[in-house]
């Protein structure tokens, strides 16, 4: 959690420049951080992502329902791996952040509600193999009336001693209506 929060307060930095400069970029991390909009592609040390559309929902596909005050922001990114071999991937590897609010943030529903999986959202957890790419939907609660977000993503590295190193935050700014 205390890893997040650095990515939160560094995302709101990154939200007031969204918007600047051309699309369809391939971004990679300068002194620790990566910025992008739509259509830019997020080059990490593992693999690239990219957002291809955002839209907010009431339901997805009717086998997820936004609660009370909420809206699902769905989120459909292409992760392409550039590894020399196959790499363990999660939809929690990608985090929504909103607003200027410590709490302004969160992972997708299947993070605590694996049942919640439906057919065209990126899996809960998947092997992804070399060179090869898997286009889905992050499905995220966020409350009603928000339309300007953030999707991160944070290397970590594992170390000797059985801990994780940071690496490098990326960001792609993006609007859903």
């Amino acid at each position: 959690m205390k890893k997040w929060m650095k990515i939160i307060f560094t995302g709101l930095l990154v939200l007031t420049m969204t918007g600047c400069g051309k699309k369809g970029n391939v971004v990679t991390a300068k002194d620790g951080y990566a910025e992008g909009s739509i259509g830019d592609t997020m080059s990490t040390a593992w693999f690239t992502f990219k957002i291809n559309s955002a839209k907010l929902a009431d339901d997805y596909k009717g086998a997820v329902q936004a609660d009370d005050g909420m809206k699902l922001a769905v989120v459909n990114v292409t992760v392409t791996n550039t590894f020399e071999e196959d790499i363990p991937m999660y939809d929690s590897d990608f985090q929504i952040q909103w607003g200027e609010g410590e709490d302004d943030y969160d992972f997708p529903v299947t993070l605590e509600e694996p049942s919640l999986w439906t057919e065209g959202m990126l899996e809960e957890s998947y092997e992804l193999p070399v060179k090869k790419s898997v286009t889905g939907d992050l499905v995220f609660a966020v409350p009603e009336g928000i339309h300007d977000f953030l999707l991160a993503f944070m290397e970590y590295y594992d170390t000797e001693d059985e801990d994780s190193e940071e690496g490098d935050v990326f960001f792609i700014g993006f609007q859903a209506e």
